[in-house]
């Protein structure tokens, strides 16, 4: 049985190395299972949301898919692969079609399995719901700030973001700015 990777990070501010140990991850999985992987079948997307569609390494895995280069497909978790319940249902389909499986490594996940669509369509909608409940969390972060008086965005030309004078520590014990405070940039401005 010839097996694909997939593996996914959503933003700048994850680490890069979430690729090779998500890659680790499946690489170990498949030698358990007798699944022959190969290099050259590996896909990744970096920095890319679960929800769009349209992702330079997951089309060259459905392209290859569509050619029926490997039988099945491993992700360390199903949010790696979708966020989007919707697209996540329509891509197994897709598998299920060309007799591809979809194997899930911290899941516990195979599509192929009797009984797994229960499985992976709980797990689909928990990860979307999660995604919108992390969207409304960071709103309303965001509004906290402003309404704190703290800039947002990147400095315009001509200025630059200071550091607030209150510090907090964060979960893991580093000092972080309260918030960033604008001010004129005397290198930049005229």
């Amino acid at each position: 049985m010839i097996g694909a990777i997939y593996a996914r990070y959503s933003s700048d501010n994850q680490r890069p190395e979430s690729i090779e140990d998500q890659i680790r991850a499946c690489t170990k999985f498949a030698e358990k299972n007798k699944i022959i992987t190969i290099p050259d079948m590996i896909y990744t997307d970096e920095a890319i949301s679960g929800t769009k569609a349209d992702r330079v390494g997951l089309n060259e895995l459905l392209i290859d898919a569509n050619q029926k280069k490997f039988d099945v497909v491993i992700v360390d978790d199903l949010s790696r692969f979708s966020r989007s319940i919707i697209y996540l249902l329509k891509t197994i389909n897709e598998f299920e079609y060309l007799g591809i499986r979809l194997l899930s490594v911290t899941e516990n996940i195979d599509t192929g399995a009797k009984g797994a669509k229960l499985s992976y369509q709980l797990k689909g909608m928990f990860n979307e719901i999660f995604l919108d409940d992390l969207k409304e969390k960071t709103l309303r972060g965001l509004v906290g700030q402003k309404e704190r008086g703290y800039f947002l965005a990147e400095a315009p030309y001509g200025y630059r973001l200071v550091p607030s004078a209150k510090v907090t520590i964060d979960k893991k014990g580093r000092k972080r700015p309260e918030g960033y405070n604008m001010e004129i940039d005397p290198d930049e401005s005229i």
